[in-house]
């Protein structure tokens, strides 16, 4: 069996693909033109057209340009393809870019070297497939990784992985071939493997879903914006509720105790107005970052207003609570703060705890902390007050 499908009939919808690809990721980037990956994902396509281009019109234009040429600028763009992936979902630090940067060299400067010194098609092929393993392997494994990764992100990375293989494979057939493979030439050992490129164009669905993830991105960072306090980083007053409402109802089926702290700053006023705003602002995120260090993941934090933040300790009876309420103080009362001052403060704490019932409501127990809250207050200060239902 013969197939009859050569090079430039796969080229042709390959290089009108990333022509209107590169149209509409143009438009998206009119709106989001500061937005860095969106411009090195642009420029990844810009550099992969080129490419394209250069072999489909492989024949018409002397060899260095459609051979050393057009598969360095491939190289490069799929190098930057790579990176902006990694930038979209936060994992291009700074010694990843180093990497990137080293293996693109290095990676261009091999295949040019193969092509003036040793120009066999098959050894070109094999090496360029298994050039662009190495360069989409990390973004594809970022992109799965993580157990919090989203549907979209899994299917990308799910992609990446088939393109990997399909690479392989194609390295496989090039460099195991006894035939000197000719792409231009019509043959099973020839188009074949060839056939398998027209499978790159499932890298340009990434294209579809970069756009797709970033949206999404910046939909998760609105959605951040809305529940999280800016300063602190912890949960903010609506959000808290709206978590502590949920979670108060599945305890009452659960018919398992919950604990309510609430906590001030002592004399946080007086921090204010001696050292500044700024040292205020230190001491609320320094206190928000000690206190989170000492709950699980499943407990509930959030900024009430101003100074005082309340916590939801989930399946903790009195017993437990003491201890987290106390552990707390301590910490706080022990931490120093050292600007370009030394500032220590200390916190006064409210607790309840209970089995919740259909009657048990966040104002209840915010109500009843706050009344604990204000007798350690009166107890002057930096201490632990525990109330209870019966008497209030």
């Amino acid at each position: 069996m013969v197939f009859n499908i050569d090079m430039k009939t796969i080229l042709i919808p390959i290089v009108l693909g990333n022509v209107f690809i590169i149209i509409y990721i143009m438009a998206y980037r009119f709106d989001h033109k500061k937005d860095k990956s969106i411009n090195v994902f642009a420029a990844s396509k810009v550099l992969q057209l080129i490419s394209w281009s250069l072999v489909a019109l492989r024949g018409a234009i002397p060899n260095p340009m459609s051979i050393s040429i057009a598969n360095s600028i491939a190289l490069l763009g799929v190098s930057l393809e790579s990176i902006a992936i990694l930038m979209l979902i936060n994992a291009f630090e700074k010694n990843i870019k180093t990497i990137y940067v080293f293996l693109t060299i290095v990676m261009i400067f091999i295949f040019n070297c193969i092509t003036v010194f040793y120009n066999v098609e098959n050894i070109r092929i094999s090496v360029i497939s298994i050039f662009i393993v190495l360069l989409i392997a990390f973004p594809g494994f970022c992109l799965m990784k993580n157990k919090n990764s989203s549907t979209l992100q899994r299917i990308m990375g799910s992609l990446y992985y088939l393109v990997i293989v399909l690479l392989i494979f194609r390295a496989f057939i090039a460099i195991s071939s006894y035939k000197y493979m000719n792409p231009f030439i019509k043959g099973i050992y020839q188009t074949g493997p060839l056939t398998l490129i027209s499978m790159l164009m499932m890298l340009e669905i990434t294209s579809t879903g970069f756009v797709i993830l970033s949206k999404e991105q910046i939909d998760l960072e609105l959605v951040k914006l809305a529940s999280i306090d800016e300063l602190t980083g912890i949960l903010n007053r609506r959000t808290f509720i709206a978590g502590a409402k949920r979670s108060i109802a599945y305890f009452v089926k659960k018919k398992e105790p919950i604990s309510f702290l609430l906590i001030d700053i002592d004399n946080f006023k007086t921090i204010n107005d001696t050292y500044g705003h700024n040292i205020g602002d230190i001491t609320l995120r320094d206190f928000a970052d000690k206190t989170k260090e000492q709950l699980r993941e499943y407990d509930l934090f959030g900024r009430y207003g101003g100074d005082e933040f309340a916590i939801l300790l989930l399946g903790s009876d009195e017993n437990d609570s003491d201890k987290i309420a106390e552990r707390i103080r301590k910490i706080i009362e022990e931490s120093l703060i050292n600007e370009y001052v030394t500032i220590k403060y200390t916190v006064s704490v409210g607790i309840i705890s209970m089995i919740p019932d259909g009657k048990t409501d966040i104002a209840m127990l915010y109500k009843s902390s706050d009344n604990a809250l204000y007798k350690a207050k009166s107890n002057g200060r930096n201490c632990v007050v525990r109330t209870n239902l019966n008497i209030l």
